[in-house]
C-alpha cells in the first residue's frame, strides 16, 4: 500500500483547516467562491481564503486552489498565501480588491519555475475575478480564527498538564518528598537502622 507523501498530508490538513473556516462564513460570503478563471491555458480555482490580517484597506489571506493544465488528467490541489488592498466603500461596507500578490504557495509537483509562473499568473487574475468582500465578513473571520486558535492552546495545555502533574508526583514520590505515605516509610527505616546499630 503506498504511504501518503508530505505534499499529500500538507493539503489535507489545509483542507480541513478550510472546511472548519468555512464553517463560520455567510452563505451570502460563499456564494462567490470558488473564484474560477482561466489564464494561460490553465484552469484555475480559489477556494474560500481565510483573512489573516485586516488594518482598514491591507490585508492578508491563505487560501486552497486547484488548477489544471492540459496534460493534467485531475486538478491539482494546493495552497496559497498573500497580501492584497482593498479600496473601501464605507457605506456599503464592501471592499474592491485591486491588487493582491501570492507570496507563497504550496502545489505538489510544481517545478520552481513553473511554480514562480504560478503565482504571477495568480497575482494578476485574482484581483481581476474578484467580486467585492464584505469588511464584515473579515472581521468575522478573523475573530472565529482567534477562537480557533485559543481554543487549540487551551486544549493542548488542558492536554499535557495533567500527565505533568503526575509525572511530577511519581518523582516526589520516589525521591521521599511527599508527605503522608512516604514520610512514614521514612522514619520506618529509620526506626529500624537504629535498632541494628550496635550498643
Amino acid at each position: 500500500m503506498r504511504q501518503p507523501t508530505r505534499s499529500h498530508s500538507f493539503v489535507v490538513r489545509f483542507g480541513l483547516l478550510a472546511l472548519l473556516a468555512a464553517g463560520s462564513i455567510t452563505a451570502g460570503a460563499q456564494d462567490q467562491w470558488p473564484v474560477v478563471f482561466t489564464a494561460n491555458g490553465i484552469e484555475v480555482q480559489v477556494f474560500t481564503p481565510q483573512p489573516e490580517s485586516y488594518d482598514g484597506s491591507r490585508v492578508s489571506m491563505r487560501a486552497a486552489v486547484a488548477l489544471k493544465r492540459a496534460t493534467d488528467k485531475e486538478p491539482v490541489f494546493g495552497a496559497i498565501w498573500g497580501q492584497g488592498t482593498l479600496e473601501v466603500d464605507r457605506g456599503s461596507r464592501m471592499g474592491k480588491l485591486t491588487s493582491f500578490n501570492v507570496t507563497d504557495a504550496r502545489m505538489p509537483g510544481l517545478e520552481t519555475a513553473e511554480l514562480t509562473r504560478f503565482k504571477e499568473t495568480l497575482s494578476a487574475e485574482i484581483p481581476k475575478h474578484t467580486a467585492p468582500i464584505a469588511i464584515d465578513w473579515i472581521v468575522s473571520a478573523l475573530e472565529n480564527e482567534q477562537q480557533h486558535s485559543d481554543a487549540y492552546v487551551n486544549a493542548s495545555a488542558g492536554d499535557h498538564l495533567p500527565r505533568n502533574a503526575e509525572r511530577a508526583g511519581v518523582h516526589r514520590r520516589r525521591a521521599g518528598i511527599r508527605t503522608g505515605e512516604g514520610e512514614h516509610d521514612g522514619k520506618r527505616r529509620s526506626r529500624l537502622r537504629r535498632r541494628r546499630e550496635p550498643h
